[in-house]
């Protein structure tokens, strides 16, 4: 029997009603500080194949993608006890924007960018090693925290849903399949990069 993408499906079906599945990425170019945007169909490809894609075409192999430590999904009653064993607080799922905006249809948006000198980088990550967290956690709790500030009313807790590749566990043979799970991390307006980190684990561990 072919293999199927069933969030390939979903993300179709969204696209019916209005939803794009559009991931957008670019080459940066420091010379002239400018970015030439490209972009692919989610439907088409996670971010991990998609991006493996791109960089094949300049001469990086790019295989394999790297798997998850799961060899297997795991089944409802392991997912219950680590649960168990690993309890995390939750609170609503509900964000409290503090504006809603509305935007013509479309209406195409770019990321905004910024970029950080070698020295600016290694500060970074000396502040990382002294506080022990990722590169990747410190960047995501500081953008969790501006978005609280800018756009979130209120102190209430919200959510990121963070994707977790499971290739090796899904058994799915075609590369470009959509094969990402996630966790959603809690967090306030104060959350910081330890705690992002800490919660990361735990939710892990919880399967």
């Amino acid at each position: 029997m072919a293999e199927k993408d069933y969030i390939a499906m979903w993300f179709n079906a969204r696209r019916r009603y209005g939803i794009s599945d559009t991931i957008y990425w670019g080459w940066y170019y420091p010379e002239t500080r400018t970015i030439d945007w490209k972009s692919w169909r989610h439907a088409d490809a996670d971010g991990l194949a998609g991006l493996a894609i791109e960089m094949r075409k300049l001469g990086y192999p790019s295989t394999p993608l790297p798997v998850c430590n799961e060899t297997e999904v795991p089944d409802w009653k392991s997912i219950r006890a680590a649960k168990a064993e690993y309890p995390t607080e939750e609170s609503e799922k509900i964000v409290h924007w503090r504006h809603k905006y509305t935007h013509p249809d479309g209406t195409l948006f770019r990321p905004e960018v910024t970029t950080l000198s070698k020295d600016e980088s290694d500060q970074v990550k000396a502040h990382c090693k002294e506080i022990r967290v990722s590169y990747g956690n410190l960047i995501f709790a500081a953008l969790s925290r501006v978005v609280a500030r800018e756009l979130v009313s209120g102190d209430q807790p919200f959510y990121w849903f963070f994707p977790v590749n499971v290739r090796g566990a899904t058994g799915i043979q075609t590369e470009s399949f959509n094969q990402v799970s996630g966790v959603n991390i809690r967090v306030t307006p104060a959350t910081t990069a330890n705690e992002w980190q800490d919660q990361m684990r735990q939710r892990m561990k919880a399967r």
